[in-house]
């Protein structure tokens, strides 16, 4: 993990931005699908 960490850290600014910015929009959108299917399986429980 510490080595990914370096190679971040060699990369540009604005190319550090831009995978922060891709990382963080993948985060939500696991997220988001995880809530939709949990609600999803409630309702047919029902």
């Amino acid at each position: 993990m510490e080595a990914f960490g370096n190679f971040i850290a060699d990369l540009p600014p604005l190319l550090q931005l831009v995978l922060g910015a891709i990382g963080g929009a993948a985060v939500l959108y696991i997220a988001n699908r995880v809530v939709e299917w949990n609600e999803g399986r409630e309702k047919s429980k029902k």
